[in-house]
């Protein structure tokens, strides 16, 4: 029996998931195993019973009427609970991309990028030291193994060509602090906190500072999403003082309070708000760092800072140009 065991970090227990992937070189008959320490319950037991047992899933694949299938079985302490075969379309397999996808109370098998078997159980513990281990008798007949962290199981999400822009970006980012920004061939980028290019400022008109309340603002956020968690802005604290505000993430199963973070940061960044007239930048855009070191004519005051852009407004008229520029300040 070849046995290759990778641990999966503790990380992974909080988040409740991860994945295996692995290249499976057909040979008929020999079964891949991925044994886990994942405690699990099946579906006809009480989800409250104090008795969890140990989740494994077999990947085989094997001949009939000259097409190749895959079975794919799932075991609860060595006992078979479910089994589904799928049809791969040919009658001979060389090589199988082969994905597994632990995501909390389920497990799910992908042949060649497609969905082939899920099971759900009523629950799943996590331990705080999860190992899966692969095994298959006889040669190793997998190769270019490789397990991560599962974040997110979400595949994609579908969109009626329909639907309006506001809609679809909506169902995208699902309650998440996403920022949007245009690229090139009409293609956008989503991110959370991403910094574009850092662009030095030039031929400054005007200099304003501007503080301003935020509603946005909490020292202490209650993360409501499909469990409860707690977010706090150390910022926050030392600048405003004690805010406690209640944020509402129905929508996400995990990365609730990594999300409110991000909130709680940019809500305290756009407290103190920048707005520069100067020269017109064809080399500045949205998300863009703009440094400033300059030093005011009038009073000869040196000034030394750096906003995060966040609008970008262009004045051309009778043959003069000029582009005013807000931002909110970065702070770490």
């Amino acid at each position: 029996m070849t046995s290759i065991i990778y641990d999966i970090s503790a990380l992974a227990a909080a988040y409740g998931g991860a994945e295996v992937f692995f290249n499976y070189q057909n040979a008929s008959g020999l079964t891949v195993k991925l044994i886990t320490n994942i405690g699990a319950l099946d579906q006809y037991l009480d989800a409250n019973a104090d008795t969890f047992y140990t989740a494994d899933v077999s990947f085989t694949t094997f001949e009939h009427d000259g097409n190749t299938y895959a079975r794919i079985q799932t075991f609860l302490n060595n006992a078979i609970v479910d089994q589904s075969d799928f049809d791969l379309g040919c009658a001979t397999v060389q090589n199988i991309k082969n994905r597994v996808v632990f995501d909390k109370s389920a497990v799910s098998v992908y042949c060649d990028d497609i969905w082939v078997y899920t099971y759900s159980f009523v629950t799943t513990i996590w331990p705080e030291e999860t190992t899966i281990s692969l095994q298959v008798s006889g040669a190793d007949v997998f190769i270019n193994i490789i397990n991560v962290e599962l974040a997110d199981p979400r595949e994609a999400v579908y969109i009626d060509y329909e639907a309006t822009t506001d809609s679809a970006i909506q169902s995208i980012i699902q309650q998440r602090p996403i920022q949007i920004f245009p690229e090139i061939a009409r293609a956008n980028t989503f991110t959370y906190s991403t910094v574009r290019d850092s662009i030095d400022a030039h031929h400054v008109v005007s200099f304003e500072e501007i503080t301003q309340d935020n509603s946005q603002l909490s020292s202490d956020g209650l993360v409501y999403y499909r469990d409860v968690g707690v977010a706090n802005s150390d910022l926050t604290a030392a600048q405003v003082g004690l805010i406690t505000r209640l944020y509402r993430l129905s929508e996400l199963d995990n990365g609730a309070v990594r999300a409110t973070k991000r909130i709680q940061q940019i809500a305290i960044e756009q407290r103190q708000i920048v707005r520069v007239q100067s020269r017109f930048d064809m080399r500045l855009q949205i998300a863009d760092l703009l440094l400033f070191d300059i030093i005011v004519t009038s009073t000869q005051r040196h000034i030394v800072d750096e906003i995060i852009v966040q609008d970008i407004q262009l004045d051309l008229r009778d043959g003069g140009y000029s582009m005013n520029v807000s931002g909110r300040r970065r702070l770490s």
